[in-house]
């Protein structure tokens, strides 16, 4: 689905209608030819991958603020007063910084609804982490980021995104797609109203999935749950989900998965034989070296749930989740 000639309404109800996390992605990652010089930089992980998890709504804002393809290209120029401009590299009259900006601004009702976004690397408009900037004519010393993405993010703080390339570590691709889910679900409680008791229940069912990213955060977010009257409910929610999201920036180590995973097992240590505990422990050992990944313990203790079912383990994401998305 692309939004550069359609209405937000529309890009809206078919989100609904899939009943899917919508993301918004670069056009030319989707196989569009808007790049300046009329081609492409399609991305299969995306295209292939991602299509049946997401709804994928592609945003090309250098076609969509009135760039022809091709177009002269543009790039970052540090400008008077530390500012950042997006202008021609052949022609520096043009200037297109504002329009970037104001596009993010009119599309901010859907970009609201988003639950992730995967951004074209070293775009000028789009790129996240370290975009060139060029400080004199040739030359560049710093590092920016691109001026419709950082409109995007400064709008929507919470959203998980990543650019194309950082999504060929499998970790980072895992990480990326488990933050979307979530933030689907918190941004779904918050649309049907979120109450005490969602939120409260938000925070049960993420519970695992928190203690692996940072025990620490763990804890601290407890304290905006526990004793939450109607009356705070929205500033210590916003608060909560604010450093939530950033937790869910730490990649779990080994240890700190086996943690969890040694936690969980403490729930059906008066089921499970002898020998299945044995069996969990063997795997374990062998996730901790590596031989094999985590889903396979935790597959295993999918199976053990199935004999002995535990509605509180059952309600945890960390577990529902647990075989590759």
């Amino acid at each position: 689905m692309s939004l550069v000639n359609q209405s937000k309404d529309e890009s809206y109800v078919a989100s609904e209608s899939k009943r899917l996390p919508s993301i918004g992605v670069s056009s030319c990652l989707m196989g569009q030819p808007v790049r300046f010089d009329g081609n492409h930089k399609k991305n299969n992980l995306v295209t292939e991958y991602l299509k049946d998890k997401f709804n994928l709504v592609s945003i090309c804002p250098e076609v969509a603020i009135g760039m022809g393809v091709p177009r002269q290209p543009i790039r970052l120029m540090q400008a008077e007063k530390n500012t950042v401009r997006a202008l021609g590299v052949r022609d520096h009259t043009l200037d297109v910084t504002d329009e970037l900006r104001n596009f993010a601004v009119d599309i901010a009702p859907t970009l609201a609804t988003f639950s992730g976004y995967i951004f074209k690397k070293d775009s000028p408009s789009c790129g996240v982490f370290g975009v060139k900037l060029y400080e004199t004519e040739g030359m560049s010393a710093k590092s920016g980021r691109g001026i419709f993405a950082e409109q995007v993010l400064r709008a929507n703080p919470n959203m998980p995104v990543e650019e194309e390339g950082r999504l060929n570590d499998l970790e980072l691709k895992d990480n990326f797609i488990r933050r979307v889910f979530i933030y689907h679900d918190w941004q779904s409680r918050v649309r049907q109203g979120l109450t005490c008791h969602s939120f409260e229940e938000f925070h049960r069912i993420h519970k695992f999935t928190l203690l692996a990213h940072d025990q620490h955060c763990y804890r601290q977010l407890g304290k905006y749950v526990a004793g939450c009257t109607k009356k705070e409910l929205k500033k210590r929610s916003e608060c909560y989900i604010a450093e939530f999201m950033n937790a869910l920036k730490n990649i779990p180590t080994v240890d700190q998965n086996i943690n969890v995973i040694m936690h969980i097992m403490g729930f059906l240590k008066r089921d499970l034989t002898s020998t299945d505990k044995a069996e969990l422990v063997r795997t374990m050992n062998k996730y901790r070296v590596g031989d094999v990944s985590r889903e396979v313990p935790l597959t295993l203790i999918s199976h053990h749930l199935k004999n002995y079912p535990n509605q509180y383990l059952s309600s945890q994401h960390y577990l529902n989740h647990a075989m590759p998305i």
